[in-house]
């Protein structure tokens, strides 16, 4: 069809939008027959093509690390499936969730974003979905042997996970990246440390902890300055030793020890952080009189129940400490949250994803 006679059509079909419209792409086309040359650059050559997302320092072989830990778990279900017992199956399923879940956020393209969030896998980072099949032989792939029986692949994991440990405590204590996400690294390598070392004391004791995994799904985080963080801490402090003084007289035998040693250490840190604030000339906040109970330790299991909500719900305040300290005390601090998260699997063998976070 010619030139004139297109034209024509387009006017027949009516004086309305779609005429218009239609005649309007008439002509665009009967003008773009030229092409992109020296005189007439070609339009796309405009747009600057989108950079490739950089990951963040550790993240890549730590979302490795990870796959290997739920791959190992996974395998170890698989091969002594007619040998374990429910709280070893229950033990190996937590763990292997868990560590899927650390490998999805490790392998964002911001792990430091909530979970929830809009961000999206980076493609460099290998991941294994929740329905991704194990290999048949975990050794070929360079995996550590989950070996002949039940027991040496439990201690097998306790080895595999006390690395984890060292290896995100190093990274919280560095922590390299910009200098924006500072205070975002240290709390996720510092979570990622406390889960580990807490899964080690998991496998150690065997107890069962259930179908299920906790604190999976972390919340926005806004990290307060440094003071703030510590009068936090603080507030909880008193809180604890409340919840102590109230359990320990349910509790007998070893209970009572390591109960009496954990009070002794909350009254410390309190003082500490009590002298921090003085020093720093801020405000320190009081104790209330008394606390409300989640759990009224009516009995030594409700005691223990009780012990074990407290230190749980004291691990995101110690995360918040952690990622504002100063980097020459982050060790020291690391360390309280590490056995802070080795006390809650003691007093209550659930496993949780996120310790140091507020999660869901």
């Amino acid at each position: 069809m010619g030139r004139r006679k297109f034209l024509s059509f387009g006017v027949s079909l009516g004086v309305g939008a779609v005429g218009v419209g239609f005649g309007a792409v008439g002509l665009a086309g009967c003008t773009g027959d030229r092409l992109p040359g020296p005189d007439r650059p070609d339009p796309s050559a405009a747009i600057p093509p989108t950079p490739t997302p950089t990951q963040l320092p550790g993240t890549v072989e730590s979302a490795t690390r990870e796959t290997d830990l739920a791959i190992f778990a996974a395998t170890a279900l698989r091969r002594f499936r007619g040998e374990l017992t429910i709280a070893q199956r229950h033990l190996l399923v937590c763990l292997r969730d868990a560590h899927r879940g650390h490998a999805a956020v490790l392998g964002r393209v911001d792990p430091l974003a909530p979970d929830g969030s809009t961000t999206t896998p980076n493609p460099t980072t290998p991941a294994t979905p929740a329905g991704t099949p194990t290999p048949t032989t975990d050794a070929s792939a360079g995996r550590p042997s989950v070996g002949h029986s039940p027991k040496a692949a439990l201690a097998e994991l306790r080895t595999l996970e006390s690395r984890a440990t060292k290896a995100y405590a190093a990274l919280a204590e560095s922590a390299a990246g910009p200098e924006d996400q500072q205070a975002g690294l240290v709390l996720l390598w510092g979570s990622l440390a406390a889960a580990s070392a807490g899964y080690l004391t998991a496998c150690r004791h065997g107890t069962d902890p259930g179908p299920g995994v906790i604190g999976d799904h972390r919340l926005n985080v806004i990290i307060p300055d440094q003071q703030t963080a510590v009068a936090n801490l603080l507030r909880q402090c008193y809180a604890i030793i409340f919840g102590y003084q109230s359990a320990i007289a349910q509790l007998s035998g070893d209970r009572v020890d390591t109960a009496s040693t954990r009070l002794a250490g909350y009254r410390d840190l309190r003082d500490r952080l009590a002298a921090q604030l003085d020093d720093q000339q801020a405000r320190v906040p009081a104790a209330a009189a008394a606390y409300r109970l989640a759990v009224q330790p009516t009995s030594a299991g409700r005691a223990a129940r009780l012990i074990a909500i407290m230190e749980t719900r004291m691990l995101p305040f110690l995360g918040q400490w952690l990622a504002t300290v100063d980097k020459a005390d982050r060790s020291a601090t690391l360390a309280t949250m590490i056995r802070t998260a080795d006390h809650t699997v003691e007093w209550s063998p659930k496993i949780t994803v996120w310790p140091g976070y507020p999660t869901r």
